[in-house]
């Protein structure tokens, strides 16, 4: 998936949501490969801040 990891984009940051070890560190060499989507994963993890936040008040 990494090698297409334009074409697999969405999928690709769907796995944010994955506790596995394994996943969390193939998704992040996947990410640090793709620059251009800085802006888009920025904003995926505060808005997942954001909701964590949400749910302990």
């Amino acid at each position: 998936m990494g090698k297409d990891a334009r074409q697999n984009k969405k999928e690709i940051l769907s796995y944010t949501q994955d506790g596995s070890k394994v996943v969390k560190e193939e998704l992040l060499h996947i990410l640090c490969q793709q620059r251009e989507w800085e802006e888009e994963v920025m904003a995926l993890f505060a808005s997942k801040k954001a909701a964590e936040r949400g749910a302990c008040h």
